[in-house]
């Protein structure tokens, strides 16, 4: 199956137990948006009608601001500038995965 681009954003919050956890749509207590990525499209692999499967696509860093944690300041654009490549399984509703830093090519 084909997968469609599409974006990804990583918020900061300093108090994330203040975080409303029930309602996925309503981002007003997520935090601060510290960096976006568009995904660029891939083929989700499935031998049963999407029921599961596995899916490799790569994401583009296309927005980062810096933030501070414990004192130390962090900004994705230092971070992962060239951004991720991700290798993701699934089984019905579950899925998970890993990323990984895309490399300069030296």
């Amino acid at each position: 199956m084909l997968v469609p681009t599409g974006t990804a954003t990583i918020y900061f919050n300093d108090w994330p137990e203040h975080r409303i956890w029930t309602d996925p749509t309503d981002r007003s207590t997520w935090g601060v948006p510290v960096a976006r990525f568009v995904r660029k499209a891939g083929i989700f692999q499935s031998a049963d009608d999407g029921y599961s499967g596995t899916m490799i696509s790569s994401a583009e860093l296309v927005s980062s601001i810096p933030f501070s944690l414990n004192g130390q300041t962090f900004d994705f654009r230092n971070l992962i500038p060239n951004g991720i490549t991700c290798y993701v399984a699934g089984v019905g509703d579950a899925e998970t995965g890993t990323c990984v830093a895309i490399g300069d090519g030296m």
